[in-house]
């Protein structure tokens, strides 16, 4: 004979026979006995603290055989009652796949959309940040670390003195001329040789007063291809 079971799931009873909930032998509700700790043997009632309405949901499983997903209800607090009372998510009926598994999708956006628009608090309570994420807020958000904070400083250092320099090469009296034996090497040897030699040394002398120019080209290439 089936026995009557009363349930009360964060303070809502729900009634059932026995029978209904051994549908699923390998779950949580059709072990229930009277040993259990949230059994109350003074009004013969099991007391669990969990959510009623993803429970309401779980126990018609038991009733028609199928698991339907109300868009009411969230999926991650459905997942995580699905997970207590022992019911696998393949239960799930598949006219409510799409419902269910949406929020997959959604948390991606969201997670997109936090690190975008500079909530890195997210990610920094995050333990399983990739390296391309860390490398990115490292990069991009100088509030994200210490490390950022003086990158970011450096950087602005470094774009600021470039700008100062390059200013500077346009006022005639700070730049740099060829010494006045090689101009005149240049001119007075008609041997190509020598004329070659002659401006390859007024090349490198132009060239060494560029070195700072091409330390600072060269880091602000490596940063862009690091962005």
């Amino acid at each position: 004979m089936a026995q009557r079971m009363r349930i009360n799931v964060g303070g809502t009873v729900f009634l059932t026979q026995s029978e209904t909930l051994k549908t699923y032998p390998d779950t949580k509700l059709a072990k229930l006995n009277t040993k259990m700790a949230e059994y109350d043997v003074t009004d013969n009632t099991y007391y669990f603290d969990r959510d009623p309405q993803c429970f309401a949901v779980i126990l018609n499983m038991y009733r028609l055989g199928e698991l339907h997903f109300p868009k009411h209800v969230c999926a991650i607090s459905m997942r995580k009652e699905l997970e207590f009372w022992g019911v696998p998510q393949t239960h799930m009926s598949r006219c409510c796949w799409k419902t269910f598994y949406a929020v997959d999708e959604d948390m991606d956006i969201l997670d997109t959309l936090a690190i975008a628009s500079g909530r890195n608090d997210y990610y920094l309570n995050k333990g399983s940040r990739s390296c391309r994420e860390r490398m990115w807020l490292f990069l991009d958000d100088p509030s994200s670390s210490t490390a950022a904070k003086i990158w970011a400083y450096f950087y602005l250092f470094v774009v600021c003195l470039s700008s100062f320099v390059l200013c500077l090469e346009t006022l005639p009296g700070l730049r740099m001329k060829p010494s006045k034996r090689a101009v005149i090497d240049i001119c007075e040897t008609e041997d190509l040789e020598e004329v070659r030699e002659a401006l390859e040394e007024v090349h490198d002398e132009e060239f060494n007063g560029r070195i700072y120019y091409t330390y600072c080209y060269v880091l602000f290439q490596d940063y862009f291809m690091l962005e």
